[in-house]
């Protein structure tokens, strides 16, 4: 929703509504000094009144700019600022163009052969970014504990950021007790479901749901309720149905945000079996089983994808 005119907010000039969510709302904005018709636009993520003054809020809110002040990566959104305006918590973050990986797959509708599915090398090429940027945050202690297609960002030049940081885990920081259950429900891993410790493989088991989600339609974990959900992320692995079927790569036009050439590099065959390699072992209930770190993760996927060759990545590049 455009403002007009821009409406001044502490140090910002806000122009357009762009985003909101049940604790927070997310502006198109400038800096007052640089007046309502230049400058450099940025998003300005401020809690809403209603739930401004709940100490709970304002703490997380507090834990997603000190996690986003500790992480400098190409895959994460960064953060520019940080303050308080009439009595409302506010973030300025770089402004991403583009849309969410779960904008691009789109609703998934009640039957899954109408869910959009992306070809093997976009996903796989999107989940090693992915796995790139947690890598950044484990190396300054930061797990984020909510990866799923809402928290991926694509910008309009095909690169991934990760962002919203809201429950992330941070080392040293108050509040990690176990016994708490946050995330989505259906990208929980299970040491999540049991209310234990989790770490960056916590992360990971997420990436894995996400990259099948991506290549079948559906998350892998689902039920007619939430008792049963969580009764299946417990069990974890891969379910019995098939990772690659005959699909259409979407139910309708691909966004922008994926372009004609990068599909067209993505056709290219990969071998099917390290694929269901690699997402198992994402999903498997024994961490010991899961790649060790983010970076690790990202060498398999470029493995499958051929060494020095990402597919996406290459026609992006060029």
């Amino acid at each position: 929703m455009r403002l007009e005119p821009p409406i001044p907010f502490g140090p910002w000039l806000l122009r357009e509504r762009i985003g909101v969510g049940g604790m927070a709302e997310v502006f198109r904005a400038v800096r007052t000094d640089q007046g309502p018709a230049g400058g450099t636009e940025v998003a300005i993520k401020r809690l809403l009144p209603h739930v401004a003054q709940e100490e709970t809020v304002r703490e997380l809110f507090a834990r997603e700019a000190e996690a986003l002040e500790r992480i400098t990566h190409p895959n994460v959104v960064a953060i520019l600022d940080h303050g308080e305006s009439r009595e409302l918590p506010w973030l300025a973050m770089e402004l991403i163009e583009g849309a969410s990986l779960r904008e691009v797959l789109g609703d998934r509708g009640a039957q899954a052969d109408l869910a959009a599915r992306l070809p093997v090398r976009v996903a796989l090429h999107l989940a090693a970014e992915v796995a790139r940027g947690l890598a950044a945050a484990w190396r300054v202690a930061v797990v984020h504990r909510d990866i799923s297609p809402t928290n991926i960002q694509i910008t309009s030049d095909g690169r991934v950021k990760l962002v919203d940081f809201g429950i992330a885990r941070l080392a040293g920081a108050a509040g990690h007790s176990q016994g708490s259950v946050r995330g989505k429900l259906a990208y929980l891993s299970p040491e999540q479901a049991e209310g234990g410790l989790v770490d960056g493989q916590t992360d990971l088991f997420a990436l894995g749901v996400v990259i099948y989600e991506l290549i079948v339609g559906t998350p892998p974990y689902q039920g007619e309720d939430r008792g049963a959900v969580l009764d299946r992320v417990i069990r974890a692995g891969l379910p019995d149905q098939p990772l690659f079927t005959a699909v259409r790569p979407f139910s309708r036009r691909p966004p922008a945000e994926l372009d004609a050439a990068a599909i067209v590099a993505a056709c290219a065959p990969v071998d099917q079996s390290a694929v269901k390699a690699l997402v198992g072992a994402l999903l498997s209930r024994d961490r010991r089983q899961r790649p060790i770190t983010g970076e690790a993760a990202a060498a398999a996927i470029g493995d499958i994808l051929g060494e020095g060759d990402d597919g996406v990545g290459a026609a992006h590049a060029r």
